[in-house]
């Protein structure tokens, strides 16, 4: 899991090819907790994502793949997948800023719960929301600052701004799988 999250980060910091990428436009953008995001759940077959979500490009040896936003991808929003063996262990969608760290809605915005959770919605909307949830766990930790839901070896997470203008909305909401690569 750690290397996957390591990926994730150096693919936000790739070169030109990453830019080309353009944002999934799946045919459902509903976000199931613990299930999938836009379709896209643990264990799909990396073809079964590209059927989804279109082509992009890859890193890590085909480990990790991003879609992005118009824009400078520092600050675009971005939908990435981290795959091992070929199967997806974790999805996420990330909100697109401003250079200040403010949300800027976008598409990948439109992409809600069936309780209407999205990014950009409040961070405390989530508790609220699921409040009856099993599973369900406030997470404070240094770039969370929001909430867990756990169910079994997956977990869909929350994560909100820390600081800044947008502090409290949400950033980023991923669904990934806690134990290690190849045993989701």
């Amino acid at each position: 899991m750690k290397r996957i999250a390591f990926l994730l980060t150096i693919g936000c910091l790739a070169g030109p090819a990453v830019a080309s990428a353009k944002l999934p436009h799946p045919s459902a953008t509903l976000i199931v907790p613990v299930r999938s995001i836009g379709g896209v759940g643990i264990g799909m077959s990396k073809a079964a994502v590209f059927r989804h979500w279109g082509h992009t490009s890859c890193f890590g040896g085909g480990e990790v793949c991003y879609w992005y936003g118009p824009g400078s991808q520092l600050h675009a929003e971005r939908a990435a997948v981290g795959f091992h063996n070929g199967k997806v262990t974790s999805v996420s969608i990330n909100a697109a800023t401003t250079a200040s760290q403010k949300f800027v809605p976008g598409q990948l915005s439109s992409w809600k719960t069936d309780k209407g959770i999205h990014l950009g919605s409040s961070a405390s909307s989530v508790g609220t929301a699921y409040r009856h949830t099993g599973g369900l766990r406030k997470n404070d930790s240094e770039g969370v600052r929001g909430w867990d839901i756990i169910h079994g070896d997956d977990t869909l997470r929350f994560g909100g701004f820390d600081i800044g203008p947008s502090k409290g909305r949400l950033r980023y909401i991923q669904l990934y799988c806690t134990p290690l690569p190849g045993q989701c």
